[in-house]
């Protein structure tokens, strides 16, 4: 409540506009979320504000009744209609005076709370022209950012209810837990920013314009003064470890629908090193302009057959500088040859073609004629993903080159290669297509194309006559 400014034993010059509440099972989000609608019904008299959830049954199994159970049916009006709103009391404020309102009883100028869902069909789009004074958002990680940002763009207040509730701002709070739709998103802009920023943050435009304060509270089981831990995590107890931690301790490396399930921070990845001069390498390229392209080079200890990615370029942009970036990182990559290492990379430089009709050449005759050797990476998506999901397997026969425990993965990807492993601990899987969904993969995309290669007899990494290049 401090946080959001609705403490009067704590006042609060200056509160959070955007406030993210949750991490666990059983943290109390939801009872939050009413706690503070009511609140502000008294606080705000004759606002309007809206709780949501995706669905219209969970609304109708948590909040509608929850709310009704917790509030005395005379401090409000039940109207059920599409969308479900209580209207509380009137405070008899001047308006109430004007219009002869009778006392305490829901009038033309009550605080409403409206209960809302996103239809399939129509999304968010259905209230196009709604205002509200304050939004709460529960369970939001079933929401998409855009249709967040839609939503929240619609909140607002009038100069008349500025002047009459005098501390109003745009309140908005959303209650969630790891996993969903939006699960990567609200895990580095919420989760591990407030780890970082230890306070309350400001967002900007890319203009520049002063957005929404932000901050997010952890909330955990243990925090919940109103549940039986014990009883509940009993009932926890029976899903499988991935699911036990994120649930019962808010774990966000891991969500359900995850593709990469093996992935955690503390295993597979390590401090930021330069491998020897001696030890194997391999790059991997991802072309893109207006999404961005991806340059990755991995090495391997010859003594134990480790593999680590430690090399990372991520960035939209015209060719041109990608080829100045990658050219500049292979000057500086060290062989046993002195030659320019041969890369892996994007197929779609070979089909995609640029300049004038005079002047026509591929992506990757592009790259070539910069000095820069390509070979067209082959292979199936699904072989090549399977392949980095097999080398993130922990097999107890091997030692984890950091720490020295028992139980290690072969493939590790250093602090400094932030693309690909934000990618990789957000990539999700689709059961109906027994695939990992393509999107935001390009970091991914790069390391299919050649991690692998690594892990093969050290001759496939040479200049050998059956490596295909890019040369006309």
């Amino acid at each position: 409540m401090f946080h959001l400014g609705l403490d009067p034993r704590f006042p609060n010059p200056n509160p959070v506009d955007e406030l993210g509440f949750g991490g666990a099972a059983g943290g109390g989000k939801s009872a939050l979320m009413r706690a503070v609608a009511l609140t502000l019904s008294q606080k705000w008299p004759g606002s309007y504000g809206a709780i949501f959830r995706r669905q219209e049954t969970q609304l109708k199994r948590t909040h509608i009744p929850k709310f009704r159970q917790e509030i005395p049916g005379k401090l409000y009006k039940w109207i059920g209609s599409k969308p479900p709103q209580m209207h509380f009391n009137s405070p008899q404020i001047a308006g109430c005076a004007e219009f002869s309102c009778p006392p305490n009883v829901p009038c033309q100028h009550s605080s409403i709370v409206e209960f809302n869902h996103v239809d399939k069909d129509i999304g968010v789009e259905k209230y196009d022209s709604v205002e509200w004074n304050w939004l709460m958002i529960d369970e939001r990680q079933q929401f998409t950012h855009e249709e967040v940002s839609y939503l929240v763009g619609r909140v607002r207040a009038t100069r008349a209810q500025t002047a009459l509730w005098k501390d109003w701002h745009p309140l908005v709070l959303y209650g969630f837990n790891p996993g969903g739709a939006d699960h990567t998103y609200l895990r580095e802009e919420f989760v591990k920013r407030a780890e970082k920023e230890k306070q309350p943050w400001q967002r900007y435009a890319e203009d520049g314009t002063e957005g929404l304060k932000r901050f997010f509270i952890m909330s955990l089981l243990d925090d919940n003064p109103f549940i039986d831990v014990k009883q509940y995590e009993r009932t926890l107890a029976g899903m499988t470890p991935e699911h036990f931690r994120r649930l019962r301790y808010g774990d966000w490396d891991f969500f359900e629908g995850q593709f990469f399930k093996q992935f955690e921070d503390d295993l597979h990845v390590v401090p930021a090193f330069i491998p020897p001069a001696h030890w194997p390498r391999a790059w991997g390229f991802d072309w893109g302009e207006a999404s961005p392209s991806c340059f990755l080079v991995s090495a391997m200890n010859p003594e134990t057959g480790d593999i680590f990615t430690y090399d990372e370029y991520y960035s939209s942009g015209p060719t041109g500088q990608h080829i100045q970036e990658v050219s500049a990182r292979l000057n500086e990559m060290p062989t046993a040859s002195g030659m320019r290492l041969p890369g892996w990379a994007d197929p779609r430089m070979w089909e995609t073609v640029k300049g004038d009709e005079w002047n026509r050449v591929t992506v990757a005759q592009q790259f070539v004629n910069a000095g820069i050797p390509i070979q067209q990476a082959r292979g199936t998506r699904a072989g090549q993903l399977l392949s980095l999901q097999l080398m993130q397997e922990p097999r107890p026969e091997r030692v984890h080159p950091f720490n020295g425990k028992l139980t290690a993965p072969t493939w590790y990807i250093t602090a400094n290669c932030d693309s690909l492993i934000n990618e990789i601990r957000g990539a999700p899987y689709a059961e109906d297509m027994d695939e990992m969904v393509k999107e935001n993969d390009h970091a991914i995309d790069a390391a299919r194309f050649h991690v692998s290669r690594l892990a093969a007899p050290t001759s496939a990494l040479s200049l050998g006559p059956k490596m295909e290049f890019a040369f006309s």
